[in-house]
Formats: C-alpha cells, structure tokens, sequence
C-alpha cells in the first residue's frame, strides 16, 4: 500500500527508475534528481532568455505607442516630423500646434527613462504661428 501510495504521488520518478533493486534505488534516485535539476536549470535560462526578448520587443515598439499615445491624447494637433530607430538609438523630431503647448516635459522625460537610458527632451523652439496659435518644437532622444 505504501508503494502505491508513494507511485501515486510522484509517478514521474517511478516511470524512470529501471529496476527495483534496493541496493540500486537510492543510486537511480541520486541521479534522477540531478537529471532534474539540470533541466530545471536548463529552463530557468530559456525562461529568462525569453523574458529577456520580449522585453527587448517591447522597448523596441515602445517609443512608437507612446508616441501615438501622446498625439492621440494632447488636444494640440501633433505633427511628425522625423522618427528614427537604429535597434538602439530613438530620435523623435515632431511639432505641437496649439495656443499653449499641452506636453509636460517632465512627464515625457520620466516616462521615457523607465525604458531608455541617456534620455533627453527638448522644447527647441516656440513660435507664433498664425493669429495667436503657436507652435512647439521638439526633440526626443533616448539610447536603448
């Protein structure tokens, strides 16, 4: 009853073990778990491989959603100027039109160092447009 309660509860190592000698058991056993623990091991790293990618996926879009967040929930109209990604280096070149600039800064800086290292934002200009409607400059950089 015991053996069956213990072939029960952890089949997988009873599926393995060749024969049911006592004197090889604990052997068997011995190398069982190392066989386990090495594919444990082995999956931990694919695990974190994949983490690790899909996380570089996702820096590597990251910039292109926040930038459509951004023109989509500023009330100013925004205009794209120029956007560059080498897979390490974002540029983003764009312009604001609006009686008052909308974008915080601030706000684009912080949200940005969360992904991208060396991070810089600038309002490069501010004009007059047409009658009292201005437009903003920007620059937005960051190295992955």
């Amino acid at each position: 009853m015991k053996v069956s309660e213990l072939i029960g509860k952890y089949p997988v190592i009873f599926n393995n073990i060749s024969e049911f000698n006592i004197a090889s058991i604990e052997n068997q056993i011995k190398n069982l778990q190392s066989s386990f623990q090495k594919r444990s091991t082995e999956i931990d790293k694919a695990n974190l491989e994949i983490k690790r990618y899909l996380f570089d996926l996702y820096k590597d879009t990251y910039f292109l959603k926040y930038f459509s967040k951004l023109s989509s929930s500023v009330p100013n109209k925004i205009f794209l100027r120029e956007m560059l990604y080498d897979g390490t280096r974002v540029y983003i070149d764009f312009y604001e039109y609006g009686l008052d600039t909308r974008i915080a800064t601030s706000t684009v800086y912080q949200d940005f160092s969360k992904l991208y290292k060396n991070v810089s934002f600038q309002l490069v200009e501010e004009r007059v447009f047409f009658s009292n409607t201005k437009y903003f400059h920007y620059i937005l950089e960051g190295t992955k």
